[in-house]
């Protein structure tokens, strides 16, 4: 480095530390699950008054919750960020993403039956993840503590934890570890709460997923994957 010209400039184009956020993408380029999400959810804003349209936001909200920012808040902080612009589908040059304001009247907006419909297609995205069909398929069941904090809805005090949490519900397919569906309930409930009404829901809405019969599959609901695995493939 002797005799080498060092130069220093303080005039450099932003910068964005959302570094892991283009491997996303191109992974996500390889489904149309964001696409096939954004359908779920009805437009109910004026037309001709639509500055970012719904494939935009989810877009924005799922890569945000991936960087680690899971909050309506951050958006203000991330709308002008190159790579997330780029993530979403435009060049850092053009519009800023939306604010929070409105990612959280969206939020606010999505009624049970699209709610219901966004379960259906993470099912179906599951199913539709096998080349052909399966003999058998082990769902396991997992919560897990999000403690939060403020007086957010549904956060309520979970007394074995000790805290303010949701208590997200996580269901695998144990042998492949596959994800199935996750849910987000109030932090009050416990492993067992509705998951045979779960489970009941799951089969009418697709029969060939979820079969009983003779597998001891209620004990492998409050386990998480790994152990699951194990006691199914003990001789």
């Amino acid at each position: 480095m002797r005799k080498k010209e060092v130069e220093m400039s303080f005039s450099a184009p932003e910068l964005s530390s959302l570094g892991a956020i283009p491997l996303l993408t191109k992974s996500a380029k390889n489904s149309d699950f964001l696409n096939r999400l954004s359908c779920q959810i009805k437009e109910w804003w004026n037309p001709d008054l639509i500055i970012h349209n719904m494939q935009d936001l989810v877009r924005q909200r799922v890569f945000q919750i991936a960087a680690g920012y899971e909050d309506a808040d951050d958006c203000d902080l991330l709308r002008h960020d190159p790579i997330l612009k780029l993530a979403v589908g435009h060049t850092p040059e053009e519009r800023d993403l939306c604010s929070q304001p409105t990612m959280t009247r969206l939020e606010n907006h999505l009624s049970h039956l699209e709610l219901w419909n966004i379960r259906n297609l993470f099912v179906n995205h599951f199913i539709s993840s096998y080349k052909e069909e399966q003999d058998r398929i082990i769902l396991a069941l997992d919560d897990s503590n999000s403690n939060a904090y403020g007086a957010q809805q549904l956060t309520l005090f979970n007394n074995y934890y000790g805290e303010y949490c949701y208590m997200p519900l996580f269901i695998f397919e144990a042998q492949s570890q596959r994800l199935v569906l996750l849910l987000l309930r109030p932090g009050h409930v416990n492993k067992q709460t509705n998951v045979c009404g779960l489970l009941k829901k799951l089969k009418s809405r697709h029969p060939g997923i979820v079969s009983i019969g003779n597998t001891p599959l209620l004990s492998f609901m409050a386990m998480p994957c790994s152990l699951a695995t194990n006691l199914w493939n003990r001789p």
